[in-house]
Formats: structure tokens, C-alpha cells, sequence
């Protein structure tokens, strides 16, 4: 993929549903499942920042035998994701999309947040939903999709600089 030629980086492990990957493959994980290669049809992502951001060309980027992060195929990976608290049906069999529920937005950190990210002290006292929302689950992209104030409370909880763009907000964590 021309997206990646100068990257320190192969490219995207293929995830996705079969009704969306590229030319119709199967992918890794869902061939894995019809093989019978794993124990359970489930996998178990955790994701660590390690070192500087290859898009900051300031980054130390040679770390040798430093790992940041662990997938975890045919189980759940309890050692660095902690126990499972509740499942949440998909909404949608083509992303891994779902339901969010806020029912107020003093739930908003528990309700959002934590399932999502697992970030400490980040909450929004300015966005509530009766109805909840659809969020998307997707480790192939950098692109997080939210309510302004939630976005921005991410933003603002990991330092990040913020700018005002049209319709959304561009986040920097460089």
C-alpha cells in the first residue's frame, strides 16, 4: 500500500468483517475460525504507546525489543485487559459497531469511556443522550469519531493540542 511506503510500519492486520475486506479475502482472523485454529471466535486487543509517534520526525523511534501493544487471538487477554465487565452486541456485522447507552452525562465516563479507552479521569459534564449513540471499534485507523466535548475531554486529558476544523475538531498527540 503506497499509504505506508514510508512508515516504519507493514501495514494493516486485517480485522474486518469479510462483507468489507479488500477483494472479497477472507481475513486472517475470520479464516483462523473456520480452521478451528483458535479456541473461541474472539479477540482480545490492548494498546500501549511506546516511544515517540513515527508521524513526528523529532520521535526516537529505535527501540529495539520494545512492544507496544498485544492481540490476543481466541481469547481475552486478561493479564493486560482485566476482566470482561459486560458484552455488547453488534449493531452492525460490517464494522464493530454497537450501542453506546448514556442515560445522563454523570454516567458518560463509565458508560463511554472505559469501554472504549480505559483512560483515568476523563469524563464530559456537557454531553448527554437519552437514546445513546453508535460507536465504532476499529484498530486499523487513528480516526476517533465522537461528540465534540467527548473528543475534546480526550484531548485535554492526554494533552493534546485541539483545532477547530469545519464540522469537527483535528486532535494532535505528537
Amino acid at each position: 500500500m503506497k499509504t505506508f511506503d514510508k512508515q516504519p510500519i507493514d501495514g494493516i492486520l486485517g480485522l474486518a468483517f469479510p462483507t468489507i475486506a479488500v477483494d472479497g479475502v477472507t481475513p486472517p482472523f475470520f479464516n483462523a475460525v473456520e480452521q478451528g485454529l483458535v479456541d473461541q471466535p474472539i479477540f482480545t486487543v490492548f494498546l500501549e504507546h511506546v516511544g515517540g509517534s513515527p508521524f513526528n520526525v523529532n520521535a526516537d523511534l529505535d527501540q529495539d525489543n520494545v512492544y507496544g501493544g498485544v492481540y490476543t487471538y481466541g481469547g481475552l487477554d486478561t493479564t493486560n485487559c482485566g476482566p470482561v465487565l459486560a458484552y455488547q452486541p453488534l449493531s452492525s456485522a460490517t464494522y464493530y459497531q454497537f450501542k453506546v447507552n448514556a442515560r445522563a452525562s454523570t454516567n458518560l465516563y463509565s458508560s463511554f469511556i472505559l469501554i472504549l479507552f480505559q483512560l483515568d479521569g476523563v469524563a464530559s459534564n456537557t454531553y448527554s443522550s437519552n437514546k445513546g449513540w453508535q460507536a465504532i471499534s476499529d484498530t486499523g485507523t487513528s480516526l476517533l469519531a465522537a461528540p465534540t466535548s467527548i473528543a475534546s475531554s480526550i484531548a485535554q486529558a492526554n494533552g493534546a493540542t485541539v483545532s477547530n476544523s469545519g464540522n469537527k475538531i483535528e486532535i494532535f498527540f505528537l
